[in-house]
């Protein structure tokens, strides 16, 4: 069981990260690192990194597997701002180990180094930069970082805007809002591959009007509807969908169908923490197969959704793109 937050209410259990079917929350009040599985109800708590390794006052941590035993992970904690700063936690020695932060190529001078929430896929964690059009890449295993350029338009975009995921087939993907069109806005779908002359680069997948998400019979001359993306995991993105102040639903889209599926109507409450996890072994007959879980603020929240093989990512605070 996760400790009780303490008496401030302000301070607690904040969600961060989710792989494997964990999902890794850190207490501010009490310097400690959770993870858990709402499946196992496994939970290891791991000491924070020592303040003068990690002094930041909004560390990132991502958990890691060992692809022999999953019993063993490593905690891999990322300070961005102030000093650059790569440490990793090992179950195996229960210590925090600093790493040499190898970037390649190095941060043009004067960079302001503010990144969006990073996003954990395929031995990679990818954080987008909050001003500037690119992409920074940790590789999990060599633990050396390397940057992903991105469309122009991409370089201010809001984190609510703009999702890093991947495809049902498990290539880099990424979904954003282009309202270059003041008109109508369009979500743009671009897949990290090879051109005929062998050059890797963001290829145009697929555009969607955002008026095929928005439901005209709730919309009303007094607000305008209002898209935004809560997440983009195995192809399936997840859009919320305000309408004025008060009513929001929860939809996902399949970008291998273009298929919508309605998760909740008119009584989502963002932000949620949709995740991936496994079936309960007593519930598997002779077929490997995923349920989606969608959870509030808290892992107490869950309750399951029927989807498609809906998978899932984390969430965060939202903020939104207006659509007349």
């Amino acid at each position: 069981r996760i400790p009780e937050d303490s008496g401030d209410s302000t301070l607690g259990w904040e969600l961060q990260s989710f792989h494997g079917g964990y999902v890794v929350l850190v207490n501010n009040a009490t310097d400690q690192i959770a993870a858990y599985n709402p499946l196992t109800q496994a939970l290891h708590l791991v000491p924070h990194p020592p303040e003068d390794i990690i002094f930041s006052i909004s560390p990132e941590f991502h958990i890691l597997f060992s692809e022999e035993d999953q019993r063993v992970f490593r905690m891999v904690c990322v300070q961005h701002q102030d000093t650059p700063s790569l440490a990793v936690f090992s179950t195996a020695t229960s210590e925090w180990q600093v790493l040499p932060w190898v970037e390649t190529p190095p941060l043009p001078e004067g960079d302001n180094r503010l990144f969006h929430p990073g996003t954990q896929l395929n031995g990679f964690v990818y954080w987008k930069h909050a001003s500037q059009a690119y992409v920074l890449a940790l590789n999990t295993a060599t633990m050396q970082f390397s940057r992903v350029s991105l469309p122009h338009f991409l370089a201010e975009i809001d984190h609510m805007l703009f999702r890093l995921g991947q495809t049902k087939d498990g290539k880099l993907c990424m979904v954003g809002v282009d309202d270059s069109d003041t008109k109508i806005g369009t979500l743009v779908v671009r897949v990290w591959g090879a051109d005929d002359d062998g050059v890797e680069k963001w290829m145009l997948e697929d555009t969607f009007s955002l008026s095929k998400f928005v439901d005209v019979t709730k919309s009303s001359t007094e607000y305008d509807s209002t898209v935004q993306i809560e997440a983009f995991v195995d192809g399936f993105v997840y859009l919320c969908i305000q309408y004025g102040e008060h009513i929001e639903s929860l939809i996902s889209l399949s970008l291998e169908t273009g298929k919508l599926n309605k998760i909740f109507d008119d009584t989502y409450t963002s932000p949620a923490h949709p995740y991936i996890m496994s079936w309960p072994p007593s519930l598997v007959c002779n077929k490997e197969d995923s349920q989606t879980k969608i959870t509030g603020c808290s892992v107490e929240d869950a309750g399951s959704v029927g989807t498609e093989e809906t998978p899932s990512a984390l969430v965060t605070a939202p903020q939104s793109h207006k659509f007349a």
